[in-house]
Parts: structure tokens; C-alpha cells; sequence
């Protein structure tokens, strides 16, 4: 029976005491949005790298100790998705911050980086989707095959279903060089 893995959700004011006591604060995105703007103090380890598991020992090396992740907005999944892994990893004390940076700045919390504050969200969430301006929208990917070659695409977004891109995925890493 596979183990379920769930972090707990905390409140801005729960995260401080927390910090108070000790406990790591992680912030799970790029080290490029990390840079622009993040919590004061929070450590980077973006959760899209592949390398996530062979580097949290390294930035939070007490599995016992307690670590507070946070996201960009109460709706995002870097959190969450950051907080699984770290449990899976065998870190005994990961909780979640309700809402996010978001959450945080609007309790006083500091920030600090290129830009002043955090990023709004740009996305409007309707009938339980995400909805992007796809003719202002451009996405960019960059990754490997599974025979170790780099590949990268680069082009307007376009309405596509995450089952859509999945098929698509194989397609794209087989485009040529």
C-alpha cells in the first residue's frame, strides 16, 4: 500500500512562531523568481529541479528539524509539491503557509531582492481551471531526452490540456537540434 504524504497548513502568524523556535523557512521556486523577490531569510530550493532530492540534505541537513515552505499564492502547487517531497525524503516536520508570499507580506513579513514586492497573480482561476491571454502568452521549455541531449522550444502558448502536453512531451524532445 503506497504511504500518503501530507504536510500541514499553517497560518502566517503559526509560520513566525515556528521560525522563532528554529525551524527552516523554504522558499520552492526558480532561483530567478527567488532573486527578483522573496521572504526575507528563506532559503532557495526550487522544487522543478530534477536535483531537489540530492540537494535539500545539503541546504537543510536535520531531518528532525522543522521546515516551513511557502509558494507564490495561495493557489499555487510549488508548496505543497516541495512539502511532499521533503516528507518523502524523511523530514519529520514540513508544514505549508496558507496563501503563500502573498499571505506573509500582508502579515508584515519582510522582503527582500530585485523587486520590491512579490508577484501578483496573473492568471484568473475560472470554473476550476487557469485561464492565460494565449495571444500575449509565449512558453519556453528547456530539458533533456533520456539520451542525455539538451533540447529547447520556444513559442506562443496556446490553449492545450496538461494530458494534451503530456502527449506531447515525447513529440518535443524529439524535435531536431
Amino acid at each position: 500500500m503506497p504511504m500518503h504524504y501530507s504536510a500541514k497548513s499553517v497560518t502566517p502568524a503559526e509560520a513566525l512562531s515556528l521560525i522563532e523556535k528554529g525551524a527552516a523557512l523554504l522558499d520552492p521556486i526558480t532561483p530567478e523568481t527567488y532573486g527578483r523577490c522573496h521572504v526575507e531569510n528563506a532559503l532557495n530550493l526550487c522544487v522543478y529541479e530534477v536535483a531537489f532530492a540530492k540537494k535539500a540534505p545539503a541546504l537543510l541537513p536535520d531531518r528532525n528539524a522543522p521546515v516551513v515552505v511557502y509558494g507564490n499564492s495561495a493557489d499555487s502547487l510549488e508548496a505543497p509539491a516541495a512539502a511532499q517531497k521533503l516528507l518523502k525524503l524523511g523530514y519529520r516536520s514540513v508544514c505549508v503557509v496558507e496563501g503563500g508570499i502573498g499571505a506573509l507580506v500582508k502579515a508584515g513579513w519582510r522582503t527582500e531582492g530585485t523587486e520590491a514586492s512579490p508577484p501578483q497573480e496573473t492568471l484568473e482561476y475560472v470554473s476550476g481551471r487557469y485561464e492565460a491571454d494565449t495571444e500575449a502568452s509565449r512558453i519556453a521549455w528547456t530539458g533533456r531526452n533520456a539520451n542525455g541531449s539538451r533540447r529547447e522550444f520556444s513559442g506562443r502558448l496556446i490553449n492545450i490540456s496538461l494530458r494534451a502536453m503530456a502527449l506531447l512531451a515525447p513529440a518535443i524532445g524529439d524535435m531536431g537540434e
